[in-house]
């Protein structure tokens, strides 16, 4: 951020990123210091200390703002931020990454009219050219840090599950689409005699008793499909709420 207000020849400069839709300032420095303020995403709307309108407006035409002379240009001469801030100079350009608005970068300067050369603009335009791809590419390692994050969340509570499953005394099993059985822990062992691997591979009817009606499991596997049943193991038999409505 330094290097970039040093040979632009801005006082104060601010870095906006476009995140989800929106621009959120995310740092800001000032050439007579070595500190770069990170902003955490404040929304753009809440900093009372830029010119939103400039902002908004090279976000949507994709174009640099360059004002030379506040006091000479039409728009800005009676403008009350520029005023309350005795702005002299003003550069608002885009960084764009493959024709995308990625984010938009503010200077100013308090002293000097005309500092933002066309020598000066075309090293910035190097420079954000730069730092587009340095910043799509930390959004790139970002974004993939939080993906392994998710995944190693989900195997660890996948892990989590699989050990309840084997440790808990009640009979539990997984099926496919077709009802053919995929999973039985020991649980099921115990209580229906089977040995998984006996169980594997076999359709839940396996244990049927004669005694419900021929059709239960396929009504059963429709009312599952719907949303209007539920069933499992209680006091090791196999039990089964469902809504026929």
């Amino acid at each position: 951020m330094r290097i970039i207000i040093e040979n632009a020849g801005a006082q104060r400069g601010f870095l906006i990123l476009k995140k989800e839709g929106e621009l959120w300032i995310e740092a800001s420095a000032m050439a007579n210091s070595d500190e770069i303020d990170a902003h955490h995403s404040i929304p753009l709307e809440k900093c009372e200390g830029l010119p939103i309108n400039i902002i908004r407006y090279v976000e949507h035409t994709k174009e640099p703002m360059i004002i030379q002379n506040v006091t000479e240009d039409d728009q800005f001469f009676n403008n009350p931020f520029a005023t309350q801030r005795r702005l002299k100079s003003i550069l608002c350009m885009p960084l764009l990454q493959k024709e995308r608005v990625i984010g938009v970068l503010y200077l100013e300067n308090k002293l000097a009219s005309h500092v933002f050369t066309k020598e000066r603009i075309k090293i910035m335009n190097i420079l954000l050219a730069q730092a587009a791809i340095s910043l799509e590419n930390a959004l790139l390692y970002e974004n993939l840090k939080k993906e392994v994050s998710f995944r190693i969340e989900a195997e660890e509570k996948s892990l989590h599950l699989a050990t309840a499953m084997e440790q808990t005394a009640e009979g539990i099993m997984t099926t496919d689409l077709n009802g053919v059985i995929s999973y039985a822990n020991p649980g099921c062992e115990k209580i229906y005699g089977y040995k998984a691997k006996e169980l594997i591979g076999q359709k839940a009817n396996i244990f049927y008793s004669g005694k419900e009606d021929p059709n239960f499991f396929e009504a059963l596997k429709g009312a599952i499909f719907s949303g209007n049943a539920w069933s499992g193991l209680i006091d090791g038999k196999m039990e089964a709420s469902v809504n026929w409505s």
